[in-house]
């Protein structure tokens, strides 16, 4: 696979996400906004309705007290430029009641303005007819002070208006208030949850972006790589697959390459083994003490490659079980007598060393290739006893754990270094702990371990906090004893 990486559409995804994330608080901030001009609207339309209502109906009090003023004074002065100045009044008084009566004002107002405008006019009428008469215009000075009242009046009613439009306008202002508290706590929320929503869609193909190259990095290469979200990342996650798919072809083809020379190495090596045993044999003829020696090394080296070929041999075996579970000969086995046959083969060495061999009495039947199983135990007590001390212990168990049986291995060793804890099961790669034997090892023997337990779907691990010494624990699967007993019955065999 082929090709490049350019996260576009990702640029556009967090732009996306950044939008919805502040849509809802830039909605917040527009309504309230919208709420605010509103009221500004609404109160700078009452404050000049109010200025207005009060300057008018302030006004026809004035105009109702000029004009009886100057009905007095024409009784006194019988001046016509006073009758004037009244006529002038009265225009202006109507004026001004006509604009009180196009403004905003309250219904029982409106009615007293009718009222006010009629008597004023019919007064208006009333002295010019009497005008001539002073005696009779006389008369008409009671009315003008019941027109200052109806103007009062007026001018009352316009004060408890202004005082309800302010009532309501703090009415309005503690409405839209309480309209954006519940909008912030509506939409805050609604923010932080597109934010979580977001971060959760974004991450989640990180994260099995990650859970996919620490699965590779761990050398299991059987899993396919899958990434869901952007388009960005899942064909990052296919480009990922591809490299899993090569790292998979390579790594087969250098297990297929060690098979077959560890096979084509088995046919040499079986003739230097049967030529230094005949020379180590002295079939030949007598052989003098330096070359006894010479045929005591050619005889010991080849046993060390047949055994170093062996272990190679066995990888590749094992890691073809992983692959293919078909190749294991599963069967029911008895893991602490297995484990007590493979200590006592290495009886002889434990007591070249002064080592004592200690097996748990507990008992656990699970199914699983008892060859195979073997090598795994094999492994893990020549380790022990090869990074053993002089007169330690090395102490074998099987426990069942619930759904698993536990294999575990103990020694007194000076234990394994934290920083080689994660590298010990690799092929060929040997701790710096020190060796306590005289061979040695290859560095294949806990990974053929390793490829074994994998084979049988369980897991190895080293045990942390010891303080002296080091405790490998395989984990199995354990179907439970009811399983492994039937199929003891069924092929009527005794547990290996």
């Amino acid at each position: 696979m082929t090709g490049s990486y350019y996260p576009k559409s990702f640029f556009k995804l967090i732009l996306l996400g950044i939008f919805l994330v502040m849509l809802p608080i830039v909605y917040a901030f527009y309504d309230t906004a919208r709420h605010l001009e509103r009221l500004a609207t609404r109160s700078q339309e009452a404050v000049y309705g109010a200025v207005q209502l009060t300057a008018s109906s302030r006004r026809l009090f004035e105009l109702s007290s000029s004009m009886e003023r100057g009905v007095r004074q024409y009784l006194i002065l019988e001046q016509p430029a006073l009758i004037e100045q009244y006529d002038r009044q009265h225009e202006e008084f109507q004026r001004t009641l006509a604009g009180l009566k196009q403004s905003a004002g309250p219904s029982g107002m409106s009615d007293n303005l009718d009222k006010l405008r009629s008597s004023e006019a019919a007064l208006h009428a009333d002295v010019l007819a009497r005008r001539m008469s002073t005696e009779s215009l006389a008369e008409l000075v009671p009315h003008f002070i019941a027109l200052q009242g109806l103007a009062q009046s007026i001018y009352a009613d316009s004060d408890q208006h202004i005082r309800t439009e302010v009532d309501a306008m703090h009415s309005n202002a503690i409405d839209a208030e309480r309209a954006m508290a519940w909008q912030l706590v509506a939409l805050v929320p609604l923010a932080i949850l597109f934010a979580v929503g977001f971060t959760v869609f974004i991450t989640r193909p990180f994260e099995q972006i990650n859970t996919a190259i620490r699965v590779m990095g761990k050398g299991d290469l059987l899993q396919q790589v899958k990434v869901s979200g952007p388009s960005d990342l899942v064909d990052l996650g296919k480009q990922l697959d591809w490299l899993r798919s090569r790292l998979l072809e390579l790594e087969e083809g250098k297990k297929r390459f060690l098979q077959h020379v560890s096979h084509e190495l088995k046919t040499p090596l079986a003739a230097l083994r049967e030529g230094s045993e005949l020379l180590a044999d002295e079939v030949g003829g007598t052989l003098s003490a330096q070359q006894r020696e010479i045929a005591a090394i050619l005889r010991n080296k080849s046993i060390q490659l047949q055994r170093m070929i062996e272990n190679l041999l066995n990888f590749s075996a094992g890691d073809a079980a992983r692959f293919n579970r078909g190749l294991l000969h599963v069967q029911p086995v008895n893991l602490r007598q297995l484990i007590a046959s493979v200590l006592e083969e290495h009886r002889l060495v434990a007591q070249g060393k002064n080592l004592q061999l200690q097996l748990a009495d507990s008992e656990v039947v699970i199914p699983v290739d008892p060859e195979k199983m073997r090598i795994v135990i094999d492994n893990l007590i020549s380790n022990a006893i090869k990074f053993s001390p002089e007169g330690g212990t090395v102490r074998a168990q099987a426990v069942a754990e619930g759904p698993l049986a536990i294999l575990q291995v103990d020694d007194q060793g000076p234990g394994i270094p934290v920083e080689d804890r994660d590298k010990i099961f690799d092929p060929f790669y040997r701790t710096r702990t020190p060796q306590q034997g005289p061979v040695k090892g290859t560095g294949l023997g806990l990974a053929i371990m390793r490829e074994f337990v994998l084979a049988h779907g369980g897991s190895v691990r080293v045990a942390e906090n010891r303080p002296k010494g080091a405790t490998f624990r395989v984990s199995l699967p354990n179907p439970g004893p009811e399983p492994a007993i039937a199929a003891l019955m069924s092929t009527g065999r005794t547990p290996t």
